[in-house]
């Protein structure tokens, strides 16, 4: 491909038209190090191009698509007169679909880094080219050829980053170390809290224990040494005692248990009136005993427990009664046989 000529600089809206290249005026010497951060040189040391670029390549020189970047290098290839692979390019949009390239050699680039500074472009952009744009954005020293000042406050940063990292993930660890330590302290403060709670509720509860213990010893004994009960004779004993007739209670038996000490009967009576006549008819009736006994002995009953409350079902009796007999004898110590009810 014939490269184009310097003068003038037409562009057209091909996909990439062919660049137009102002070439350098003279080779760039390498240069000793220089002391300033910023070397400027003017814009005729440079290789200028500038191109038309699609739609689809993107507006922005940053935002250039990869298949744009290889096209561009592939015309810039030939059309500059040092190689291409020898040279350092910055691309820059100047307006939608216009990119400007500057160029330079990659030996000069590498002098400027090496001096370091930290910025190395034109003093200007190319005056024929007829563009107001801000020089100070063209900058050789980026990517690979980043300043080692740079690079190396860079790396401090990321080094100070990752120290502060560690350094506030140890005081993290130390904290919750601590924290576990104060929580574990507090638990074994509360288990020996309760452990002397418990031994003096302990020692207070003992004597009461005990006092339980003896009641159900004696009760069991007393229940073994009493005379096993007659079941069938003390329940005909009872009804026996149950009022008959026209006038007697409504009541409808619902249990009754028989021990050796006690008779429990639960009904259900018509009215309160009712459970009360039963209570008065079933106060005393006799404890039958295969022989005669010198001092007999009688089942007398207690306070009956009556209570009002719905029938379950129709024709239930709402009135309840718990009706409880102790053995008692006939005739108390001190008594008379007259006393005898």
């Amino acid at each position: 491909m014939n490269p184009p000529q310097a003068s003038p600089l037409p562009h057209t809206d091909a996909l990439l038209t062919a660049p137009v290249v102002v070439p350098a005026s003279q080779p760039v010497p390498a240069q000793p190090a220089a002391p300033s951060l910023a070397r400027l040189e003017p814009a005729d040391r440079f290789y200028w191009v500038l191109l038309d670029l699609p739609a689809e390549a993107g507006t922005a020189a940053s935002k250039l698509k990869p298949a744009a970047k290889a096209e561009i290098v592939d015309l810039l290839r030939g059309a500059v007169i040092p190689p291409i692979d020898e040279l350092e390019f910055v691309p820059l949009a100047t307006a939608p679909q216009q990119l400007i390239v500057c160029l330079q050699q990659r030996s000069a680039v590498q002098d400027a880094r090496d001096a370091g500074c930290l910025h190395y472009g034109p003093s200007e952009v190319l005056p024929a080219l007829g563009l107001a744009v801000n020089p100070q954005r063209i900058n050789f020293l980026t990517g690979r050829f980043t300043p080692r000042a740079i690079t190396r406050a860079s790396a401090q940063r990321w080094l100070l980053a990752g120290v502060m990292s560690i350094a506030i993930t140890a005081a993290l660890s130390i904290g919750l170390r601590a924290r576990e330590s104060a929580f574990k302290a507090l638990a074994q403060a509360d288990q020996q809290a309760l452990a002397t709670i418990l031994t003096e509720q302990r020692s207070k509860a003992l004597p009461d224990l005990l006092l339980r213990r003896d009641r159900l010893l004696a009760t069991r004994r007393r229940l073994a040494e009493a005379p096993n009960p007659d079941a069938p004779t003390s329940l005909a004993s009872l009804l026996s005692a149950w009022p008959k007739g026209a006038t007697a209670p409504m009541a409808q038996t619902e249990s009754i248990t028989i021990t050796a000490e006690a008779i429990t009967l639960q009904l259900a009576a018509q009215t309160r009136d009712d459970a009360t006549r039963l209570a008065e008819a079933l106060s005393s009736f006799p404890i039958p005993a295969p022989a005669p006994s010198a001092n007999p002995e009688r089942w007398l009953l207690g306070q009956p427990q009556i209570t009002s409350g719905t029938a379950a079902t129709p024709g239930a009796f709402p009135i309840r009664a718990s009706f409880r007999f102790s053995r008692a004898p006939a005739n108390p110590p001190g008594a008379t046989s007259g006393d005898t009810p």
